[in-house]
């Protein structure tokens, strides 16, 4: 936006003699929310020093997501205040340089890709977070919550504003409070997560009830703890109702045969001698006369089960098996000795093991393609520097990206898009060899870390093999799809010593390959200029 102050500044011709596209210009604060409204924007150059400037900064970086640059002759201390309290993504004050312009430009976009990316990437977890049965939770070290999801305020009773800043033991007795305190601090000390079981907590309104914890330790990106995270289930009814079974052989009878938990009885010898209804209904081999628990039956997988089971009734203790393997499920079994025997308690938690491995699995890989992604590829880099270290060897980085993808995407639609990087994907998993890893980073780029390099000819062998690989058509919903790819590679440890230092390089020579006509590899050299690429500031779209 050029005021009376930017507009000596000359900086639409200066932007386009950079090489950087102009949508518009305009002379009022009203044309500025206008075009924001109207066009999509990438980024917006004007003076923010005033009041109206500063409303209008915020109207574009707020509702309508557009980062600003504030661009003056002069900057008062007054003005520096205005100008801060809007939270520009960069500042230029007369006179600049036009790399300084351009160097301006190319760091709000990128911590505005940065943040945008962040930003969906929490809301993505939020959205599973919620979507889950169990209540999940955050801790802090000193216990206090920091993050939860709604289950958690059905469990405790507590509204979200009563429980943030809450302490995990302020609703549990003395008893239940020390022995949380003693299992948090285990966490801490081992770096293992624990199965917590049979936690009394009293609710918001009075009522007890019993939950069991899962807990692991949350450490920052040096790998140090900063607090927890787990998920706790409400188990009160079973709990209830094993209590209720232990009491009353006439009630525990009723109740057995109708009990909605897998059951099966044992005399002191562990021979079968009775099971539920559930049981029957699980459609598995049902037991036969004088058969032995964990020994003939259900023995298979495990051996050691009949010794466990045998020490329950021989010592009157009761013993759980949180997430025990049976075949292709995972079951929470518990033996409860009784004077006769025991009670053996079956429920099928696959769904939920099946839900915390997605998680898992969600957090360290790309949805898409299901490939590494950054999290996990600078996690295996770093890994395997510290290996090159050791063994002397050479690895190398390469970043991939697809050549005119957008054009793909403009002209088949996001859909075929996205059926393109999967195929692009399996592609590269069939070229490379299995000791080298494949990471998505988002959009069209690809990286690729190939570790142990003896002689460099090997990259080159590998490049050529990508770009031979690219020569055939990818399919994509009954298309046959051509694109190309540009390849820039840096070396460990002669373009590089750590992870930033080499994807950066990499990057470099992606580019320089892309400046040469696209369709080729090149290897980083010092030669290569740090100097900001003629990309459109507008767009910032990868050709």
């Amino acid at each position: 936006m050029e005021t009376e102050q930017v507009a000596p500044m000359n900086i639409p011709d200066r932007l386009q003699a950079l090489g950087h596209g102009v949508i518009s210009t305009v002379s009022s604060e009203k044309e500025a929310v206008e075009k924001a409204a109207h066009q999509s924007l990438n980024l917006v150059l004007m003076d923010i020093s005033t009041e109206k400037g500063m409303e209008i900064a915020n109207q574009l970086q707020g509702p309508h997501n557009v980062p600003v640059i504030h661009v003056s002759s002069d900057i008062s201390t007054e003005g520096a205040e205005h100008i801060t309290s809007t939270h520009p993504f960069g500042c230029i004050i007369e006179p600049f340089e036009d790399t300084e312009l351009s160097i301006a430009i190319e760091m709000a976009l990128y911590r505005h890709t940065m943040e945008e990316t962040h930003r969906l990437g929490e809301n993505k977890y939020r959205t599973i977070i919620e979507s889950i049965e169990e209540a999940y939770f955050e801790v802090n070290l000193h216990g206090k919550f920091t993050f939860f999801n709604d289950a958690l305020c059905r469990i405790s009773g507590f509204s979200r504003k009563e429980l943030m800043g809450m302490s995990n033991l302020q609703y549990v007795n003395a008893e239940t409070a020390r022995r949380m305190n003693r299992a948090f601090k285990q966490i801490y000390r081992t770096d293992t997560p624990l199965h917590l079981m049979d936690y009394e907590i009293t609710a918001s309104d009075g009522t007890r009830k019993t939950v069991e914890i899962s807990v692991s330790l949350m450490k920052d990106s040096s790998g140090k703890g900063v607090g927890f995270r787990g998920v706790a289930r409400d188990v009160t009814e079973r709990k209830l109702a094993e209590e209720t079974l232990r009491k009353s052989e006439e009630r525990y009878r009723a109740l057995f045969e109708n009990n909605p938990i897998e059951t099966i009885i044992v005399n002191r010898k562990a021979v079968i001698t009775g099971y539920n209804q559930e049981k029957i209904k699980s459609g598995n081999r049902l037991p036969r006369p004088g058969d032995i628990m964990y020994r003939d039956y259900a023995g298979r997988h495990w051996n050691n089960m009949h010794a466990e089971l045998m020490e329950c009734i021989r010592s009157g203790v009761s013993k759980e098996f949180p997430d025990k393997k049976y075949g292709d499920k995972f079951l929470y079994i518990k033996i409860s000795p009784f004077p006769e025997g025991a009670i053996i308690t079956s429920i099928d938690v696959t769904e939920r093991k099946r839900v915390e491995e997605t998680l898992a699995h969600m957090a360290t890989h790309d949805p898409l393609t299901g490939l590494f992604n950054r999290a996990l590829f600078d996690n295996r880099l770093s890994l395997e520097i510290a290996r090159s270290q050791r063994t002397g060897k050479k690895l190398a980085v390469m970043l991939l990206d697809l050549d005119h993808f957008k054009q793909i995407n403009d002209s088949w639609g996001h859909t075929v898009g996205d059926k393109v990087l999967q195929s692009v994907s399996r592609r590269l998993g069939e070229i490379l060899r299995k000791s080298d890893t494949i990471a998505r980073m988002g959009g069209d780029e690809f990286m690729i870390l190939l570790p142990d390099i003896k002689r460099e000819e090997t990259i080159d062998r590998i490049a050529l093999k990508i770009l031979d690989g690219f020569k055939e058509p990818f399919s994509a919903d009954a298309q046959e799809i051509s694109t190309t790819t540009s390849l820039g590679i840096a070396i460990y440890p002669d373009d590089g010593h750590e992870i930033n230092s080499l994807m950066k390089n990499a990057d470099m020579a992606m580019y320089k390959v892309k400046e040469g006509g696209r369709n080729g590899f090149m290897r980083y050299d010092a030669s290569m200029s740090p100097a900001i690429n003629q990309k459109d500031v507008l767009t910032m779209e990868r050709i």
